[in-house]
């Protein structure tokens, strides 16, 4: 598998949780990413990938980004759960 087929959870650089994934170019994915507090939690067409806590989310917000590729989002949604 291409080095480039990851997902990843950092902050400023530092890496928290990392994991290889088959990601298909042309194949849509449902990912799902949740920030509480300072858990994040990262899936891919509902499997859990990977997660972190303690990494300082109480005080900023998360994003997604594709590196060295280009992605379509479509259908986003962004909510606050409670």
């Amino acid at each position: 598998m291409p080095e480039g087929d990851k997902v990843t959870v950092e902050r400023d650089g530092d890496v928290f949780g990392e994991k290889k994934v088959g990601i298909e170019t042309g194949t849509p994915y449902l990912v799902y990413a949740e920030a509480d507090g300072n858990d994040l939690g990262l899936a891919v067409n509902n499997t859990p990938l990977v997660g972190a806590t303690d990494i300082g989310l109480i005080a900023g917000g998360i994003g997604l980004e594709a590196r060295g590729c280009t992605a379509y989002f479509d259908d986003l949604t962004v909510e606050v759960l409670e």
